[in-house]
């Protein structure tokens, strides 16, 4: 430690590091060095008995080498529309993070449509087909265009094709991008079929009225 002097450093825009983790931002080291280091632990890997576990600790090393961090930078003129964009940017950011884990599925709600397609004709089938369904339809009725005219146009396209409800064209959702990670889908259907049998297996439901809702004095 000694002998070390600023030669032996790396250099880099920035530098975050806690108790669990650093993150190195636009380090500034020789690619071709790290592009051999890279080569040198791939080999260690196919070369070497090593056991599952090291194998996954120098995958992991391998991403953290060849991955890159992007800085994203929202604001906004009131604090106000800096929360809102704030959000936006979080929920894209994870929304990516899960298109990279599992892949993504044409947008618009028309994954739903084609699941629907799968099922069979039990009673259950039949339950979940019409909930499918209801996406689709609160998507379109929100934009203010005709289910069953959306539905029309949709019969006989193919299964990339959807509504893009900004314009109410049908189109093909993934060259629009227009898409969902697959997780999206996913975890929608089965947190929907855990709410649906808490429903059905609990004896009472309490809900809000909307009727009581409107009469009541707003908070001050």
């Amino acid at each position: 430690m000694s002998k070390l002097t600023t030669d032996d450093l790396g250099f880099a825009e920035s530098i975050t590091s806690t108790k669990s983790a650093s993150i190195i931002v636009g380090g500034r080291g020789s690619k071709k060095a790290v592009s051999d280091r890279v080569r040198s632990i791939k080999s260690a890997i196919s070369d070497s008995d090593l056991s599952e576990f090291d194998i996954e600790r120098m995958k992991s090393r391998i991403g953290k080498l060849t991955n890159g961090v992007a800085v994203i930078r929202a604001g906004g003129q009131t604090e106000v529309e800096m929360k809102e964009r704030r959000e936006r940017v979080l929920d894209s950011k994870e929304a990516t993070k899960a298109a990279m884990e599992k892949g993504i599925v044409p947008g618009g709600e028309i994954v739903y449509l084609h699941i629907k397609k799968l099922l069979g004709d039990s009673i259950t089938d039949k339950v979940l087909s019409k909930a499918l369904y209801k996406p689709f339809q609160k998507l379109i009725t929100n934009a203010g265009l005709s289910e069953v005219d959306m539905a029309l146009a949709l019969n006989g396209k193919g299964q990339n094709y959807g509504v893009d409800v900004t314009t109410g064209e049908v189109k093909d959702m993934i060259k629009a991008g227009i898409v969902d990670p697959v997780l999206v889908g996913i975890n929608a259907i089965k947190n929907a079929v855990s709410v649906a049998i808490q429903i059905i297996t609990t004896d009472n439901v309490i809900i809000r009225d909307q009727e009581d809702m409107k009469s009541r004095p707003k908070d001050k």
